[in-house]
């Protein structure tokens, strides 16, 4: 028998984290793509505590900035988008 857990050693509730799909490998580093209008650009970013499913974001992003979180990889710095709110 096997057992998969997860075990909580530190719980921050001011830290800004992001969906593990919105970060990117690039040349530059680690980065993801912000939201200003019609366009995107790109960050770079510093990581700290991961899990399967969320990436703590040390450095360079500040919470309640707009991401993308869905096709992130397929972007570059710049790149025109359309986006729907995820609350709708």
């Amino acid at each position: 028998m096997t057992v998969t857990g997860e075990v909580v050693v530190e719980r921050r509730d001011d830290a800004v984290r992001v969906p593990r799909l919105s970060v990117v490998q690039r040349p530059a580093g680690q980065v993801v793509f912000v939201v200003d209008g019609e366009e995107v650009s790109q960050r770079e970013i510093e990581i700290g505590h991961q899990t399967s499913d969320w990436v703590e974001i040390i450095s360079g992003l500040d919470a309640g900035e707009r991401i993308v979180t869905d096709g992130a990889s397929f972007l570059s710095d710049g790149a025109r988008v359309r986006y729907e709110d995820a609350d709708t």
